[in-house]
């Protein structure tokens, strides 16, 4: 009788380990890291939209100058973003600092991918800019063509500019579609100018990512 109590009990052990997997947890899906910052890039994206076509945004809080650097830095600041510019007494314009600032931070990067709300840097988009940053703007979009869609401040206010590095001596594509806008005005004392966003552009920068160091 004993045998077959044991025989029984052993059984249902057995039976019992069988029917009673072990439960595993699911592993957890990690963000990608170009997720990071996505809604504040796309925050700082459409309130720099919302901008397009303004000539005076010295009535908007934190932008006290009417020009591109003033732009760029009263986006951030208007939206809470403290950037704090490096002091370099011999800079000939705020963008440059701005470049300097990145830079000293490991911040600027000089081909694509990019990303939105990142910052893009030109060079002798003025006669008198020589090798310094001369204009800045944001990275609105990027299309499907490699064709990079910046907002900036220019004279006739803020504006979308189109740049493509893949073709930065082409003003349209094929099919008529501005690829590079004009960014400089040509000189008649000169030849082969270049004056195409795409000519004069520098490096990008990653403005947002400073901002939370």
């Amino acid at each position: 009788m004993k045998i077959i109590i044991c025989f029984i009990l052993t059984s249902l052990l057995l039976v019992s380990c069988v029917t009673a997997p072990v439960q595993r947890p699911q592993p957890v899906q990690l963000s990608e890291p170009a997720d990071i910052g996505l809604r504040e890039r796309l925050e700082i994206v459409d309130y720099s939209r919302s901008l397009l076509g303004m000539k005076d945004l010295t009535g908007e809080r934190a932008i006290s100058r009417n020009d591109c650097s003033g732009f760029v830095l009263g986006v951030y600041q208007t939206l809470g973003y403290k950037v704090r510019l490096n002091e370099n007494p011999g800079a000939t314009s705020v963008s440059h600092r701005l470049f300097e600032t990145l830079e000293a931070h490991g911040l600027v990067y000089f081909k694509p991918p990019t990303k939105q709300a990142d910052v893009v840097f030109f060079k002798r988009t003025t006669e008198e800019s020589g090798d310094y940053v001369s204009h800045v703007g944001i990275v609105d979009e990027i299309l499907e063509d490699g064709t990079i869609k910046i907002l900036s401040y220019t004279s006739r206010g803020v504006t979308e500019l189109r740049m493509n590095l893949v073709t930065p001596h082409l003003h349209k594509d094929e099919n008529g579609n501005v690829i590079n806008d004009f960014l400089k005005k040509k000189s008649p004392l000169k030849e082969n100018e270049e004056l195409l966003a795409g000519e004069l552009f520098f490096s990008f920068g990653d403005l947002l990512k400073y901002t939370v160091l």
